[in-house]
């Protein structure tokens, strides 16, 4: 193998290990907002433009779409985590 292949694939092996290391990376988080160990419960305070974290399982939310606002930031995240998992999944297939 010359300089050149062997530099070629070093750097595809340098890519390759980085993306890996994001989709693992991602898989953690994900892994911990669904077993509940990270995220908790996300609340909006609108009228102090704050965004804060309730204890998981806290009842203490005002109503009904407090709780699902929250269901659904959540939700979001791990919809959008596991997108960018799977793009990074193509991406490394491509390397």
């Amino acid at each position: 193998m010359d300089r050149r292949t062997f530099a070629y694939m070093a750097d595809r092996v340098e890519k390759y290990r980085a993306v890996t290391n994001e989709i693992l990376k991602l898989e953690k988080r994900l892994e911990q907002v669904i077993d509940g160990k990270s995220l908790k419960c996300v609340r909006l305070a609108i009228e102090s433009s704050n965004i804060d974290v309730t204890p998981w399982g806290f009842e203490g939310l005002k109503d009904v779409y407090e709780a699902r606002v929250e269901a659904e930031m959540i939700n979001a995240f791990v919809d959008v985590t596991k997108a960018e998992i799977k793009r990074l999944e193509n991406l490394r297939a491509e390397i």
